[in-house]
């Protein structure tokens, strides 16, 4: 298994995780005994699929060329700067991993000979911030090599093809074989919905940091909390054993990666939201009441009345 480093090589404190465009190390080197560095998104991502390989096939990946090498002529400058890897996982079809590779989030072809030795040259795909797929990279805040987006992070516009284009339109990202619909191998029905959530992998990295006591909650001060994070309300926020139950239960029930801390965050808020909105809530504001606390199987956590909503 693989858990990211900092850059001076220490691990990640997931409790207080780096920026996405913050660098990072992968604890392996390349098959070739090289460094693995980039952004902590990169780094996170490679880090996920290993764990997810190794659940789905028994092996991990192997990169091959890392983020941030120049030393291959070949690579036309791909992999210069952040997010591109060549990589292959021992043992497994190469059409199969480059499907179940698409599938989780990254971009990439089976390279072959005559042109190429046998890997798998991709790159993690970024957050779509628009409808031009070249300005996703420069929009999160890391550069990438001028065939991956084009040119847009190393000169603000695109100034060549763009293997992340031709990406989403089907094609090779080879030279003079940019036309759409040509790569016919398979790519993910919906390709922006593969795309890896760094801000959940850290969650789930996240060690808990305090657990709820097995206690009864008062329901109006659980529901004050989220009305005054959701600022319906003006208070203090405090730690209570009603959000920690409530935190708890939607990791189980709702498959959210919460922290379990007791306060109403932003993550704890939209994960509520959420939750009220796929079970047909009415409970106040989107706060927790008596039927949806039911549906989470924790009514019988909470007493007291429930809170009313500030008039005007």
């Amino acid at each position: 298994m693989s858990e990211m480093l900092t850059v001076d090589g220490k691990p990640v404190d997931w409790n207080k995780p780096p920026k996405q465009t913050d660098l990072a190390l992968w604890p392996r080197t390349t098959s070739g005994g090289k460094q693995v560095k980039g952004s902590a998104r990169t780094i996170a991502h490679l880090c996920a699929i290993d764990a997810a390989a190794r659940k789905k096939f028994g092996t991990g990946i192997v990169v091959i060329q890392a983020p941030f090498n120049t030393t291959v002529p070949a690579s036309a400058g791909t992999h210069d700067h952040d997010a591109c890897a060549d990589m292959h996982i021992p043992g497994v079809n190469w059409r199969t991993q480059e499907k179940w590779l698409r599938a989780n989030g990254y971009a990439c072809w089976y390279r072959f000979p005559p042109l190429f030795g046998h890997h798998i040259h991709g790159f993690t795909l970024p957050p779509q911030s628009g409808v031009v797929r070249t300005d996703d990279f420069r929009d999160l805040g890391v550069t990438v090599g001028k065939y991956v987006d084009g040119g847009s992070t190393l000169f603000g516009v695109q100034t060549t093809s763009s293997q992340i284009t031709d990406y989403y339109h089907h094609a090779f990202g080879l030279k003079n074989q940019h036309g759409e619909g040509t790569d016919e191998a398979w790519h993910p029905p919906v390709i922006g919905a593969t795309i890896f959530d760094y801000a959940a992998f850290a969650r789930s990295k996240a060690k808990p940091v305090w657990k709820p006591k097995d206690v009864k909650s008062n329901l109006a001060i659980v529901q004050q909390q989220f009305q005054i994070a959701a600022g319906l309300r003006k208070g203090k926020r405090i730690r209570t054993n009603g959000v920690g139950w409530i935190q708890n239960a939607l990791n189980v029930k709702a498959g959210t990666n919460l922290v379990v801390n007791g306060i109403v965050d932003s993550a704890t808020l939209a994960a509520w939201k959420k939750f009220e909105i796929k079970t047909g809530g009415t409970g106040a504001k989107s706060t927790p009441d008596p039927r949806s606390l039911k549906k989470l199987q924790i009514a019988f956590r909470f007493v007291g009345p429930e809170a009313h909503l500030p008039v005007g």
